[in-house]
């Protein structure tokens, strides 16, 4: 059988569509999961192994519309026999998501799955004696399909960016027109070419698929039109009008082929791409009425685009409050007004969640310690800054995907310790640059550290860890009651940081 270790990141496909509107599509609802867990002997016969059950936690991964890829939000499965099941909180009447499967804190693989909140899905996985996952079956596509997606997905991420700007940047100098043409006709099908040529697109999954890879050109290198030049040709030139960017118009806006995109590509990107760089970038919503803004961005975007949906300018509005949400600027009730009459929908709830969700953050203004020239020792930091307090120490940096992953999953749990006496500290080396991890480290909060690579280096090596996220958990006394590289899964987590706490 097939190991399917390889599936580090989730991937799933769309076999069949609910017909529905933009917003009856965007609903907030309950998927059904439940997956089915056959332990194998070595000769691959079914035997009822619960010491090995017992060790293993299963969790649903989605990636809701708004969230940045490092930002899915995981669900633990409950365990009943063999058999681990779920209501899954998700956006969208179907949303693609995954498992994610750790054996004793181990991450050891995953697989794509469909939700739907109107049809349960079920998925069959097999299991050997040592915890590894060695098959599944699945409702709907076989694996070879979930392994083609997947491929492709990750070409398109792993693309050379030099390829997104003219080989001979003289073209720049005939102007906007030369280069659009150019782009269209040499550098999209070129794109194409390097991305499908050794696979073949499954038809069941054709339609959103090759819209994932419409929505990574446009955000990669159409909408990018100055900054790509900039930073790949280093070329200061002048932003071009709307109309260089008609590409948007090939882009398939039906809700069930937009809002059904990959964990590696969120469809976020979208949104903030087209907000952020045409014209130097669109006005903010602000206090103003949605409609009225609305009205100005759809005048804007009819240089580029015959048809602009409904859904695609409430989307851009939502994209627009969750921004300032995200810089630490609360929703005023002038917008919140706004969104109860002009967002009657559950679009309207997931922006006013979020804001509701930033106004109730666990952390109190965050302490930031720049000491790459200085020496640095753990155990005096604690002792001299945290006595009698136990505290969580998370090693990651500003590069580190799974990092940022680990620390999204961290935050309710993290919320729920807000009156407790545990303390988390994150630290980072000079390996991440220092603008970045400031910013990163205002949105994370706690106490954030950035020491030099040789303070980190004798971290590592005393601690034994081999590699980022790591974690330290130190009771009152600063004794090292556990500690692991990767994150081990919420319910792990929880019970290192439930044996600190009081």
């Amino acid at each position: 059988m097939k190991n399917l270790i390889f599936i580090i990141v989730i991937i799933s496909t769309l076999i069949f569509s609910i017909n529905s509107s933009g917003h009856d599509y965007v609903h907030l609802g309950l998927a059904k999961v439940a997956v089915r867990a056959i332990i194998l002997d070595d000769e691959n016969c079914e035997v009822n192994t619960d010491s090995i059950l017992d060790q293993i936690d299963i969790y649903a991964a989605t990636l809701p519309i708004f969230a940045k890829d490092e930002q899915e939000k995981r669900t633990l499965l409950e365990r009943d026999g063999n058999i681990f099941y779920a209501d899954i909180p998700t956006e969208t009447l179907e949303n693609i998501g995954g498992l994610r499967v750790y054996n004793d804190g181990h991450f050891i693989g995953g697989t794509p799955i469909l939700m739907s909140q109107e049809s349960p899905m079920s998925i069959t996985i097999y299991i050997d004696k040592s915890g590894t996952i060695q098959d599944a079956h699945y409702t709907f596509m076989d694996m070879n399909k979930w392994m083609t997606t997947s491929c492709i997905s990750q070409a398109a991420l792993s693309c050379n960016p030099f390829m997104f700007v003219p080989e001979d940047i003289s073209l720049y100098q005939k102007g906007w027109e030369a280069v659009t043409d150019y782009k269209m006709t040499e550098i999209w099908p070129n794109f194409q070419q390097n991305i499908l040529k050794d696979y073949t697109v499954p038809e069941e999954a054709a339609d959103w698929l090759l819209n994932n890879l419409k929505i990574r050109f446009a955000t990669q290198c159409v909408l990018t039109y100055t900054l790509g030049a900039k930073v790949l040709a280093n070329l200061d030139i002048e932003e071009p009008p709307m109309a260089a960017y008609s590409f948007l118009d090939s882009i398939n806006y039906a809700p069930e082929v937009l809002l059904k995109n990959t964990t590696m590509m969120p469809v976020r990107d979208l949104f903030n791409a087209i907000l952020r760089y045409p014209e130097g970038g669109l006005p903010p919503i602000g206090d103003i009425s949605i409609h009225k803004w609305q009205t100005e961005i759809d005048s804007k975007l009819s240089q580029a685009m015959k048809t602009r949906p409904q859904l695609l300018l409430d989307l851009l509005a939502a994209m627009s409050y969750i921004h300032q949400i995200e810089a630490g600027q609360q929703l005023s009730d002038t917008q919140i007004t706004n969104i109860n009459t002009e967002l009657q929908n559950d679009l309207g709830k997931i922006i006013l969640n979020r804001n509701t969700k930033g106004a109730n953050s666990n952390h109190a203004k965050p302490i930031l310690l720049d000491l790459i020239n200085m020496p640095f020792n753990l155990k005096e930091f604690l002792d001299r800054n945290y006595p009698g307090s136990p505290v969580v120490i998370d090693l990651w940096n500003t590069w580190c995907g799974p990092c940022k992953s680990a620390i999204y999953q961290c935050e309710d749990i993290q919320y729920e310790y807000t009156n407790s006496n545990v303390s988390f500290v994150y630290i980072c080396d000079e390996s991440s640059p220092k603008e970045k991890w400031e910013k990163d480290a205002l949105q994370i909060g706690f106490t954030q550290l950035r020491i030099s690579k040789d303070a980190m280096n004798d971290l590592i090596e005393q601690y034994k860890f081999i590699g980022f996220p790591s974690y330290l958990f130190f009771d009152s006394e600063h004794n090292v009651t556990s500690s692991f590289t990767s994150f081990p899964g919420e319910r792990i987590y929880r019970q290192c940081l439930g044996r600190i706490a009081n």
